[in-house]
């Protein structure tokens, strides 16, 4: 093969970079990104979007799922209907751990799009 590209790659403020992924030279990743894991950053990313891996064949690219500030929003929202503290964790009742679990599978846990 013998082809060798070397560029220089420019990443904003306010980016988070999944585990896996990979940014390939001459590619800039605008500020307040979020780029799933083990996405391939063929182009360049605009600024506040959070994008994912898609593969089709051998392209391979990404694909925005929705703005930094709308997943951010989300999030709140999600964290607001689930309270958790150090003290609801350390002084809870087994009625008290009973509610919270019913919560969690109302609304789901974890980090969710």
């Amino acid at each position: 093969m013998g082809y060798v590209k070397v560029a220089p790659v420019k990443i904003g403020n306010d980016v988070f970079i999944g585990y896996g992924s990979i940014v390939l030279p001459g590619v800039t990743i605008g500020s307040k990104v979020i780029v799933g894991a083990g996405t391939i950053c063929s182009k360049n990313i605009p600024d506040n979007v959070v994008v994912v891996v898609v593969v089709v064949g051998q392209n391979s690219g990404y694909h925005i799922l929705c703005s930094y500030d709308e997943y951010i929003k989300r999030q709140k929202e999600r964290m607001e209907k689930l309270p958790i503290s150090m003290i609801q964790c350390t002084n809870r009742s087994e009625e008290s751990w009973k509610k919270w679990k019913e919560c969690l599978q109302k609304y789901g846990s974890g980090f969710d799009l």
